[in-house]
């Protein structure tokens, strides 16, 4: 009888720290000092502002906004990683990452540098505006799926839920057939760095699912729903666009 009541109490303090976890991911205010609106985005800070950070958001809401999936009112909130306990908590639940998004919600967690729109992360300095507008759109796709529809309990494949957050980020900035060919002769390691022309860079992997994305959309002329409901598997997707190129 002493051990059943030994687990119970086990188990309601296990409940009530989750409980307390969820409602700290959930509320970022709780734990940030500042909180500044701009456009529609909620910005949680401790500290001052970076000084060209809504030029930024104004650059990345410009090319959120042309997403299929862009509706007219949506919303999200930006945290900051400027000495709140916020984005440790969110890197400890849910990974490693440039700029975690989930919900409504992106999260930074590199480093601010004085360098226009750069910031530090894995030993390099990246893009801010690049992987914010990446973040919006995956905030996007979370609005426009609902909770249980999203990725990742939607079980879309993660090429497609990833490339098209790829797409809207950069799939205007680049030649698909340069891309594949520069994609194809550089052969870098999945997981390796693969820096692009403009200042923008991302994991090789993530370049490949950029690819996909940008032929599935302008070559196939797919719609987004299409697009992640299409059953083609990513090698077949591929040796799809190779045969392509090679045309």
């Amino acid at each position: 009888m002493r051990i059943k009541k030994l687990l119970l109490k086990l188990a309601g303090t296990v409940l009530f720290l989750v409980v307390l976890l969820i409602t700290f991911l959930l509320n970022p205010s709780l734990l940030y000092a500042n909180k500044t609106v701009y456009q529609n985005i909620t910005i949680h800070h401790q500290g001052p502002l970076r000084t060209d950070l809504f030029e930024l958001i104004d650059q990345s809401l410009e090319t959120v906004q042309r997403s299929e999936i862009a509706g007219p009112i949506w919303k999200s909130h930006l945290c900051l990683n400027d000495g709140s306990s916020y984005p440790g908590l969110v890197r400890k639940l849910l990974g490693e990452d440039v700029f975690t998004a989930f919900s409504n919600k992106v999260v930074f967690l590199g480093k601010d540098v004085q360098a226009y729109d750069r910031f530090y992360l894995w030993d390099r300095e990246l893009k801010y505006s690049q992987f914010l507008t990446h973040g919006l759109v995956h905030n996007l796709q979370f609005k426009y799926h609902g909770l249980w529809d999203a990725n990742p309990l939607g079980g879309y494949p993660m090429w497609r839920w990833e490339g098209y957050a790829e797409y809207v980020t950069l799939g205007k900035l680049y030649d698909l057939k340069c891309l594949v060919e520069d994609y194809e002769e550089r052969n870098v390691a999945p997981y390796e760095w693969f820096a692009l022309s403009n200042g923008e860079g991302t994991i090789s992997l993530h370049v490949r699912h950029l690819i996909l994305a940008k032929y599935a959309f302008e070559v196939k002329k797919q719609g987004y729903d299409q697009f992640l409901n299409d059953p083609q598997s990513e090698s077949e997707a591929y040796k799809e666009v190779l045969s392509w190129t090679a045309q």
